[in-house]
């Protein structure tokens, strides 16, 4: 009966203790005014997700395609952010809440702009530029949001930050069902890189797409050469990080990429395990983004670099967010326009097929 006892005590220590936990994480929660918190950074978006209405902002827009929606949301980073990093509660804190303190969180709810509107306020912040940010595989809308202020945030990009949030299902078991997705929103971010492209000024804006994103991509770059045959570059750098697309497809892109942007680059790596798995549903048709027996995707005029070297993340697919190095050399480019040769921490390759660069070690 004794033993009874002290575990029920035990059991209401624990719950006790746990509730205090609960209760602090809440007041941790409490997020300052946008404007007035000099770690949120304004995240305006396009995309063409059904919107749910939701006043949460991760929880506004589904996973299936509809119209094109604009708005923006805060993503306030944390107090002691680490570059490279997506701050959020480990497995280990046992359910706790965010805290704005120490991880990254959306503000609610998200801000709904008209079309019109959305260029207004993205091409009155455009004196520096604009960032878009194109996402791949398995990412939700608030996802879409994070990655992009993070990216913004560690390139201390001083313009608009744009994320363009194509209806991926966010599930690591609906790969197939994200490859139909990317390639059905490809009228729509045609229609946003246009209009963007035209806010910000010819050749200011530049792109980061990642992974899968770079089909939809590629797709809207085809449609605005056909628009703008013979016109000055429209974006400035494109820069593309693991590309998930066979060589062939990616080549046939290639005259449209170099007529539309001022500067393309390509990264792709020695030991990307998420691009293994996409070339095995592609019946094994090496990803323009994977280095496989030696074999790199070298086209002239786009610059290839290998992060092979430097990249050390479990799948060595998230260098183009998570790695120091990376994030410093897109600095780099973004700031200066400089090609390989004059980055610093590059060394060239010379192969049969042409020039390659990577990273020092």
């Amino acid at each position: 009966m004794a033993r009874i006892v002290s575990a029920v005590r035990l059991a209401r220590t624990c719950l006790a203790a746990l509730a205090l936990a609960a209760c602090a994480s809440s007041a941790a929660m409490v997020l300052p005014p946008p404007g007035q918190d000099p770690q949120a950074v304004r995240v305006f978006f396009a995309t063409d997700r059904v919107d749910l209405g939701s006043p949460a902002a991760a929880d506004r827009f589904a996973a299936v395609g509809g119209a094109l929606t604009y708005g923006a949301v805060h993503v306030r980073m944390p107090d002691a952010h680490a570059v490279g990093a997506i701050e959020a509660p480990s497995f280990w804190d046992f359910g706790a809440s965010e805290d704005p303190a120490r991880h990254v969180m959306l503000h609610d709810p998200a801000e709904i702009l008209t079309e019109a509107a959305f260029a207004a306020a993205v091409g009155d912040a455009a004196s520096g530029g604009v960032l878009v940010v194109i996402h791949g595989f398995n990412k939700t809308f608030a996802e879409a949001a994070e990655y992009a202020a993070q990216i913004a945030y560690d390139l201390d990009f001083r313009g608009p930050v744009v994320a363009y949030s194509w209806p991926s299902a966010g599930d690591m078991m609906r790969y197939s069902d994200d490859v139909i997705a990317a390639r059905a929103t490809t009228a729509h971010l045609q229609q946003v890189l246009g209009q963007l492209a035209e806010t910000a000024g010819l050749g200011r804006a530049h792109v980061i797409v990642h992974s899968l994103g770079i089909v939809p991509f590629l797709g809207a770059v085809d449609g605005l050469a056909r628009q703008q045959a013979g016109a000055q570059p429209m974006l400035g750098q494109v820069v593309m990080m693991a590309p998930d697309m066979g060589f062939r497809e990616f080549a046939d892109h290639a005259p449209s990429l170099l007529a539309l942007s001022a500067q393309a680059s390509l990264y792709v790596s020695t030991g990307d395990r998420a691009l293994a798995v996409s070339r095995e549903f592609f019946h094994d048709e090496q990803r323009v983004g994977e280095v496989l027996a030696g074999s790199v995707a070298v086209i002239d005029g786009i610059d290839t670099i290998d992060a092979g070297p430097v990249d050390d993340s479990d799948l060595g697919h998230s260098y183009y967010h998570n790695n120091r190095a990376v994030l410093a050399d897109v600095y780099q480019l973004i700031a200066c326009g400089c090609g390989p040769d004059g980055r610093f921490g590059l060394r060239p390759v010379d192969t049969a097929a042409g020039r390659f660069w990577h990273f020092a070690h």
